[in-house]
């Protein structure tokens, strides 16, 4: 691109796309094309007649420009809308910087989409979010995980209708992780994402269960990243996320006095032990979790005890992992804290994996091309785990659930109150650990 001028790059880069005032046209008028010379744009980047200028196909533009410049591929895709897309789930760390636009050189404040919710609930109308499911539930444990499940069913499948459509453009790295993980490809880089959030730690069990899963899909993707197993989480509540460090310090502060109350609430009563259950992977273009739902009427409990030994009964599990949601958030809002989550969609997960390497997904010797099969072949690995887990993890006609397929929240470990650039589980630091029983 160095031997253009930047009006003459300009030029090309705009008709491909054909974008419409959008904060794609703003932020890569800041933003270097050539990364290596740095060179920024004057005026709005185009793309088209590209390939009239240099013979690259413009695939290879968009893959450059999504690679390079951290926005994602949705929001390149949508640029024709005016709007960013709106498909960044599973925790994936909405990076574009198409969604950092509140100031030009202000560490990032990402903004992040909706995130899908598939389970028919309006939440707008309420106070504490997680009170729009309950009540549409009628406090009923059944319906609440019925709705969990609808949740995760029909989003497994509109993303399997995405991945396998003729038009898939591929998986969406994290640029971000990559960096992260391959600092060769921009020595220095500092992720400055500082999050605040109370997380649910899992067992030895479900961890050992998570890495039999990723074992399985890292057969058919030789480079997708995999969560170390002592980075594993279940977000119990977001506080906020992409902060300053002194953001992150006032909001610790005005928490301070009920830290204690919020990190320990799982301990704090047998009647606050959520029990979820029933383990299956959920994915996007993006990333791939595995998820439960809550327990309901004491299934798999054997003789009034729960995996762990612990006594149990059936009324027990009328208190679920969205009644407990629920309570943290109302102890975080009366601390007069605002709690600023990505997400309170019916979903408990814990994030297995994620996508870094695109050409996993290539036609073999043509870069940039995504090959149909090899994308096909990721999702019927899911499907095929899936089925695993339904047979082997699932409540069995016995009642009884193998060990791995169930999880009361709180065992082992109170929550983990954390904060710092932890977008990956390993980076921060824990401020308070509750007890665990």
């Amino acid at each position: 691109h160095s031997q253009f001028s930047n009006q003459r790059l300009a030029a090309p880069l705009q008709d491909e796309l054909r974008l419409k005032p959008h904060p794609i046209v703003s932020l890569l008028s800041t933003l270097a094309v050539a990364n290596h010379e740095r060179t920024v744009l004057r005026s709005p980047p185009r793309v088209s007649k590209h390939v009239a200028y240099c013979g690259t196909p413009y695939r290879a533009v968009f893959n450059y420009l999504k690679n390079t410049t951290g926005i994602c591929s949705s929001c390149l895709a949508s640029a024709k809308t005016s709007i960013p897309s709106r498909e960044h789930n599973f925790g994936q760390p909405s990076i574009c910087r198409a969604r950092n636009m509140e100031t030009p050189h202000a560490p990032a404040r990402t903004v992040t989409p909706a995130y899908d919710d598939f389970s028919g609930i309006d939440m707008t109308a309420f106070a504490n979010p997680y009170d729009a499911l309950i009540a549409a539930s009628k406090d009923d444990p059944k319906q609440i995980q019925s709705r969990y499940s609808t949740h995760r069913e029909a989003r497994n499948a509109a993303q399997k209708e995405k991945l396998l459509a003729p038009d898939f453009s591929g998986v969406m790295i994290d640029p971000i992780l990559l960096r992260l993980e391959d600092p060769s490809i921009e020595p220095g880089f500092v992720d400055t994402r500082n999050c605040l959030v109370f997380w649910a730690r899992p067992p030895d069990k479900v961890k050992a269960l998570v890495k039999a899963c990723q074992e399985k899909l890292k057969a058919v993707v030789p480079n997708l990243w995999l969560m170390p197993p002592n980075s594993l989480h279940m977000t119990a509540l977001e506080i906020t996320h992409s902060r300053t460090p002194a953001e992150i310090d006032a909001l610790v502060a005005n928490l301070a006095p009920s830290i204690p109350s919020i990190v320990n609430h799982t301990n704090s009563s047998p009647s606050h032990r959520a029990r979820v259950v029933r383990p299956l992977l959920g994915f996007d273009a993006s990333a791939i979790a595995l998820s439960f739902v809550p327990a309901v009427s004491g299934e798999g409990l054997v003789d009034g005890k729960d995996l762990g030994g612990r006594e149990r009964q059936a009324g027990d599990d009328a208190y679920t992992y969205h009644h407990l949601r629920r309570d943290l958030f109302a102890k975080a809002t009366e601390a007069g804290v605002k709690v600023d989550s990505r997400y309170v969609v019916p979903s408990a997960h814990l994030t297995v994996a994620r996508f870094i390497r695109e050409e996993d997904f290539w036609v073999e010797g043509e870069r940039g091309v995504v090959d149909a099969r090899k994308v096909r072949r990721l999702v019927e690995r899911i499907e095929e785990v899936n089925e695993w887990l339904r047979r082997e993890f699932w409540p069995n006609e016995g009642g009884r659930i193998k060990e791995g397929g169930e999880w009361v929240v709180g065992e082992g470990k109170g929550l983990d109150f954390r904060r710092g650039t932890l977008w990956y589980g390993s980076g921060g630091e824990t401020v308070t650990l509750g007890e665990g029983f």
